[in-house]
């Protein structure tokens, strides 16, 4: 399983000719114990191994409770061959990035290679920490095992060929980088950062305008800003997934009783309140029972 609380994405990772025989061993694992009552797994993917895989074992083995988690919001071209052209045409992009030409030669280069890449990490990190910490918050890359995992990950990746690097150029210096990857047609916004020195001159819509080219030229398929609705991947995204969470229950009477108050929850006004003061009931029974 490859998840953690701050993941965009979760899923079980497993070769596909190997996927039934991994889903045989976690349902066996859970049917066999019984010092459990749920298993909650958060923000999976809704094309991954285990939201296709667990549809099956629901019905033959398990008790789940399906939910709606984050919002994933994406540019899907599939079936626009000038989607993300037309998008770079925006008036804000142009402008910006022709504000940024006046004051040096602008290019985007796209790095694959680990040796091309690992130079460049310290100065992201350096762009990441300094502009949140001017927000006021605390970039993640101010603690040392993060900045490791991040070296880590962009190697393996590297080595694997789906690392993307960008880097942002006006002149002779580095106003921009994005960390993200690329995989059968598939272009993850992952990790941007900016030069915080260089932010009245919108080096971030620069930046997205650069990479709206480079995916137009690059025959890539869907943009997927990964989870989260701020306003800037509203400005272009025309599509939307949303991630799941699962619920897995030991028991057929836990399970239903979920539902139950799960229903009661989203009745309206007086019905709703009458619901949870009948939920606070169950709950008394099924605690003095030891149900719960």
């Amino acid at each position: 399983m490859l998840g953690d609380p701050r993941s965009d994405y979760a899923d079980l990772v497993c070769e596909d000719q190997n996927v039934q025989a991994a889903m045989e061993c976690i349902t066996g694992f859970l049917r066999e114990r019984d010092d459990w009552r749920r298993l909650v797994l958060r923000e999976l993917v809704p094309d991954g191994h285990l939201c296709r895989d667990m549809q099956s074992a629901e019905s033959r083995y398990l008790k789940c409770y399906w939910l709606d988690a984050s919002r994933c919001p994406g540019i899907d071209a599939k079936d626009a061959a000038d989607c993300f052209s037309r998008l770079a045409r925006k008036k804000s992009l142009v402008r910006n990035d022709n504000g940024l030409q006046k004051v040096g030669d602008v290019r985007l280069d796209v790095l694959r290679s680990w040796p091309d890449i690992e130079p460049h990490l310290d100065d992201l990190f350096r762009q990441h920490i300094e502009r949140w910490n001017n927000i006021g918050q605390p970039s993640i890359y101010e603690k040392d095992e993060e900045r490791l995992f991040c070296r880590l990950y962009t190697q393996g990746l590297a080595e694997a060929g789906l690392s993307h690097f960008s880097v942002l150029y006006c002149g002779d210096d580095v106003f921009a980088y994005h960390l993200g990857f690329d995989s059968n047609g598939t272009f993850t916004w992952y990790k941007p950062t900016f030069d915080w020195r260089y932010a009245k001159k919108s080096p971030g819509e620069v930046l997205i305008r650069r990479l709206l080219l480079h995916c137009d030229s690059a025959d890539i398929e869907y943009f997927d800003f990964t989870r989260g609705m701020e306003h800037f991947k509203q400005r272009f995204a025309n599509n939307v997934v949303h991630n799941k969470t699962l619920i897995v229950f030991s028991s057929a009477w836990d399970a239903l009783t979920y539902r139950a108050m799960a229903g009661i929850q989203k009745l309206p006004g007086v019905v709703s309140h009458a619901g949870k003061q009948l939920r606070k009931r169950i709950r008394n029974v099924l605690v003095t029972l030891g149900l719960r």
